[in-house]
């Protein structure tokens, strides 16, 4: 509940802070401004991901055991320290060859300066996802939440007070990148306060102790063990987010192909990403705080042995995550036009939300059963089920888009996204056998949104006139009144219902 409500608060102000860059930058720019990420998503798998995993998976394994507290300082402190050299030469890296990046890798020279920037970051982004991952293994998760909405607070503060200070109406890339600088600085020196306070409650006999079994051997073990660990999800994530990078940039390219020009392609790509796909992954806020906890519980309950209570674990997370799907489906499926016209006055950005709602089930769930897979230690199967989803997807692009636009990206978004949620499901199913009700998971719950959001649809366009882009009070007291009905119908307590 902490991270969802630190995560939805977040998304709210992405959200402020998403509409606010599309008119301040236009869809061009906003599209060159998306292209950076795919290189920070690289780089953040090389020092951060992996071993943010790892910390959190050993961490909540010696939850289990019940070893000391020693022993999970010792965790986090060698998992640091790793992280940290590993982004110090990734931010000297990108440094000196932002232009050589920018140029070949992401076919676009004004990303240069913004890469710079941001290279930066690297050492404080991943001292922070080590100390996330420590307190998601210990199943604290008060921290994470609070620098998680710090963070987003001081990168769009920085951006707006930054920009008020001008003259100039729009902004530059370069100003978004250091609202993104400044944010995670922000988080990482609140999160390192916040483990010095907690060390500063301890008995100076703790810290003796702390600090003598850190200089023992025990710590060359510990660090074998995490690097042994973090190295295969390391290498596994990096090909993954090298595969996503690549299917990120090819994107404008096909479009070129489709014959759009390269400012008709880097606006539909801003638009996809920037403006569309965000509306998509709102809720994921809800299954991501899901998924980060699943993983050490999931770990806890396997280092037990526990088989009764990972089926059960898996059946309700599932549940919950499919009636979160069905509900983002239908809403963005009814109000999708609406949300775009409004939100962003694009009628392109509408139709995309609309089109995109059907991945809505998919996404949410795959998020879910990738967490459950890591936390049984499958971690190869997902990433083989995620090499395949990538594969197909950059496959299906590279053939459709050429050929049919965006109508091809679309396509490719959701054969690849349905494919790669069946194998995992049905992975999931073969090593928990957990049960899941088709009536009471997937039927009812479609029943009540479609009902609950068609009726709420006809009743806005009655009140707007039967059109698309009246007031937003309108059209979020219409979201709030379907969003009402679909969870106070008897659905919730059937979904929920204990078996």
């Amino acid at each position: 509940l902490i991270l969802t409500a630190a995560g939805l608060l977040t998304r709210i102000i992405g959200f402020i802070y998403r509409i606010y860059l599309s008119n301040a930058l236009g869809a061009e720019q906003l599209g060159i401004y998306q292209l950076i990420f795919p290189v920070y998503g690289i780089c953040h798998t090389l020092y951060a991901s992996g071993i943010q995993t790892a910390i959190s998976k050993l961490v909540a394994e010696t939850n289990g055991g019940h070893s000391s507290l020693s022993s999970s300082r010792r965790i986090l402190l060698c998992g640091a320290v790793l992280s940290f050299c590993l982004a110090l030469i990734c931010s000297l890296l990108l440094y000196l060859n932002a232009d050589f990046v920018a140029n070949i890798f992401l076919k676009e020279a004004a990303c240069a300066p913004s890469l710079r920037i941001l290279s930066i970051v690297f050492p404080f982004c991943g001292i922070t996802s080590c100390i996330n991952g420590y307190s998601y293994g210990k199943s604290q998760s008060t921290l994470p939440a609070f620098t998680q909405v710090a963070e987003q607070i001081i990168r769009v503060g920085t951006v707006f007070f930054a920009a008020s200070l001008s003259d100039n109406p729009g902004i530059s890339c370069e100003l978004a990148i250091i609202g993104v600088f400044a944010g995670e600085l922000a988080s990482n020196l609140i999160s390192i306060l916040a483990l010095l306070l907690q060390a500063a409650k301890r008995t100076p006999a703790r810290i003796a102790s702390d600090n003598h079994t850190l200089l023992s051997k025990e710590s060359c073990k510990t660090f074998r063990k995490l690097s042994s660990l973090a190295a295969p999800l390391t290498l596994n994530r990096l090909l993954l987010s090298l595969l996503h990078s690549f299917e990120t940039i090819m994107i404008p390219t096909l479009l070129r192909r489709s014959g759009l020009s390269q400012s008709e392609a880097l606006s539909r790509y801003g638009i996809l990403n920037g403006m569309a796909l965000p509306f998509v992954y709102f809720a994921s806020a809800i299954t991501n705080a899901l998924a980060v906890l699943l993983l050490p519980a999931i770990s806890e309950q396997d280092s037990s042995n526990d088989r009764r209570r990972i089926a059960l674990t898996t059946e309700r997370s599932v549940s919950v995550t499919l009636l979160l799907g069905i509900f983002c489906n239908f809403l963005f499926l009814f109000f999708g036009n609406s949300l775009g016209n409004t939100v962003f006055h694009n009628s392109d950005a509408g139709d995309y939300i609309k089109i995109l709602s059907c991945l809505c089930p998919f996404l949410y769930l795959t998020t879910t059963l990738s967490s459950i897979l890591n936390g049984l230690g499958k971690t190869m199967t997902t990433f083989t089920t995620s090499l395949i989803g990538s594969v197909l997807r950059i496959a299906l692009l590279y053939f459709l888009v050429p050929q049919s636009g965006m109508t091809g990206c679309f396509i490719a978004l959701m054969l690849s996204q349905l494919v790669l949620c069946a194998l995992e499901l049905i992975l999931v199913h073969y090593h928990t056998d957990f049960k899941l009700g088709i009536y009471r998971t997937i039927l009812l719950p479609a029943l009540a949104a479609s009902m609950t959001g068609f009726l709420c649809h006809r009743g806005y366009l009655l009140f707007t006139g039967n059109t698309e882009t009246n007031s937003l009070f309108l059209l979020l007291t219409a979201c709030g009144v379907y969003t009402i009905s679909y969870l106070f119908l008897p659905v919730r307590l059937l979904v929920l219902k204990k078996r």
